[in-house]
C-alpha cells in the first residue's frame, strides 16, 4: 500500500478512496488523542504556568486546547442508600 508520503514523493497526487477514508479517520483519532491530553494536562496542573509547560511539552496547541476546553466529560452519578 502507498502511504500519503510515497505518494506526494513520486509526484502521483491521487490516492485511492480507503487511503483518504483512512486518512480521514486517522487524523479524527489524533484530534480527540489531543483534544483528550489537553483535558487531562488542564486537569492536572496546578496552575496556568504549569499547564503551559506541561502543553508544550506534548506539542498541544491552542486549537487542542480550545476544542477540550468545549467540552467536559460526564459527571458520574453516585447513589446514596436510602
Amino acid at each position: 500500500m502507498t502511504s500519503r508520503i510515497d505518494a506526494w514523493a513520486s509526484g502521483d497526487s491521487k490516492m485511492s478512496d480507503s487511503e483518504a477514508s483512512r486518512a480521514e479517520v486517522e487524523a479524527a483519532h489524533h484530534a480527540d488523542n489531543r483534544r483528550r491530553a489537553a483535558y487531562v494536562v488542564a486537569a492536572c496542573a496546578i496552575g496556568a504556568d504549569e499547564f503551559r509547560i506541561l502543553a508544550d511539552m506534548l506539542g498541544l496547541d491552542d486549537a487542542d486546547i480550545t476544542a477540550a476546553r468545549g467540552e467536559r466529560p460526564a459527571k458520574s452519578r453516585r447513589r446514596t442508600a436510602a
